[in-house]
Formats: structure tokens, C-alpha cells, sequence
């Protein structure tokens, strides 16, 4: 475990959601959500690493643990899935960006959501993880999609494109 200062994030991660908190408009218009299956009691930790590394600011939604879930309940009760679309029905008029990365569930979540929600769900990027079969997994059910989605290693990859799909403007 370690001190949220001794944390790192993906190079340029950051400048990347600045560009796509701007938009193709270039105003800083767009909300951000960050979405996670971490626990709340560990906010204040998520917080200050967020600060520190200088990510633009947003509604942070985290799990809930505790007694209240009972034994034999599933942390996926309160999916992703479902917390999204609580989501979109709360701002049936936005479109958004879904972001995440191949280590857990969040593309085949993705690709439903795109389906269910097509005229919400804008763009899909996946960060590749170290296991090729799961990053061959997770490109085929992206490759299938029908909103534009790509799964990247590098921020550059999603950067290109999110540029050649109109969501972001050229960095001056």
C-alpha cells in the first residue's frame, strides 16, 4: 500500500481528459465522472492523489461496502453498469465518453451500454492490460461496436483518435 503521493498515473493521462473536458468546442463544458469499484472509505486517498497529479475535477462515484450488502451479495449488485445509467437517465440530453480498461469488465459493460444507450454513449476507449488474450477479448467485442471505440496502450493512440473522431481539438 502506498501514500497517495508515491502514486503515478499514465503519462499524459491527464492532459487528455483536460482535452476532452474541453470538447471539440474548446470550452471546459463537459463534466467529468469518475466511476469506480473502490470503496468510499478510501475517498480522501483517491482525492488527493487526483489533485496532486492534477486531473480536472468531477463527481467521484465509488462503492459501497459494509453491512448493509449482507453476505453472498456481490459487489456487482451496484455494477457499473447499473450506476451508468442511473447516469444517463439523470442527463438524458448529454452524450458522454466512457473510458476504462481491460482488466475488468468494463468493455463488454461498454459495448451494452452503446447499444442500450446509442445516442448517449459517444466514444469508447480501453486502456490494453499486460494479458494479450484479454486485450484480444476485449478488441474483437470493441471491434463490433457500433460507436466509435478503440482499446490503446499508449495516450497518444487515444488521443489521435479522439482527434480524427471530433471530440477533442489539436493541442496549440
Amino acid at each position: 500500500i502506498k501514500n497517495s503521493s508515491q502514486r503515478k498515473s499514465f503519462p499524459r493521462t491527464q492532459s487528455f481528459y483536460a482535452q476532452l473536458m474541453k470538447g471539440k468546442e474548446g470550452e471546459s463544458g463537459n463534466p467529468f465522472f469518475y466511476l469506480s469499484n473502490s470503496p468510499w472509505n478510501i475517498y480522501f486517498y483517491l482525492q488527493a492523489f487526483m489533485e496532486r497529479m492534477n486531473f480536472p475535477k468531477g463527481v467521484m462515484l465509488l462503492r459501497d461496502i459494509g453491512r448493509d450488502h449482507g453476505q453472498g451479495v456481490s459487489y456487482l449488485t451496484d455494477s457499473k453498469e447499473v450506476r451508468i445509467e442511473m447516469i444517463f437517465n439523470m442527463y438524458p440530453s448529454m452524450s458522454f465518453i466512457l473510458i476504462g480498461d481491460a482488466a475488468e469488465a468494463d468493455a463488454p459493460i461498454y459495448s451494452t451500454l452503446a447499444t442500450k444507450y446509442p445516442a448517449q454513449v459517444k466514444a469508447i476507449f480501453i486502456r490494453k492490460v499486460k494479458s494479450k488474450k484479454r486485450n484480444r477479448r476485449v478488441q474483437t467485442l470493441l471491434h463490433q461496436s457500433q460507436v466509435p471505440a478503440l482499446l490503446f496502450g499508449k495516450i497518444e493512440e487515444a488521443v489521435n483518435f479522439a482527434l480524427k473522431n471530433d471530440l477533442i481539438l489539436p493541442v496549440s
